[in-house]
């Protein structure tokens, strides 16, 4: 976001939080978790997901989980440099954390065998706390 010159860095955060909902906003209030469980069943079924991909998901955990730690602390440097996730990190290092923890169970929960209607669920929180935040999809 490129700031207008007689913006300031603050003005710039509350313009860009205080324009009411986004269509993200709106479509993830339409859909409730059983549409969402459903939805994510169905994308299984289209992938032709089943339990010899779980497997392999869950063989690779051993290999990769060494360098979770190092994906969120990557992760949370970028963060640093990008001013619209500046504006919405106001609880400073206690938040980020947090924030942390939650990435690296996220990111752990993603190699265990669980691909469940409470994995949706989990997922679907996380999404919807940004899409309130309004921060953008990459």
């Amino acid at each position: 976001m490129k700031l207008k010159r007689w913006m300031t860095a603050a003005d710039a955060c509350t313009d860009r939080y205080a324009r009411g909902p986004s269509a993200r906003d709106i479509t993830a209030k339409r859909m409730n978790l059983d549409q969402f469980c459903q939805r994510y069943k169905n994308l299984q079924a289209y992938l032709e997901w089943n339990t010899a991909d779980v497997g392999r998901i869950v063989a690779m955990r051993p290999l990769l989980q060494p360098a979770f730690a190092g994906i969120v602390d990557d992760f949370y440097e970028a963060i640093a440099r990008n001013y619209d996730v500046q504006c919405v990190i106001t609880g400073g290092p206690a938040q980020v954390a947090r924030l942390k923890e939650t990435l690296l169970r996220w990111i752990e929960q993603l190699f265990q065998r669980r691909y469940d209607d409470e994995y949706v669920r989990r997922r679907l929180q996380v999404g919807k706390r940004h899409a309130e935040l309004r921060l953008d999809q990459i």
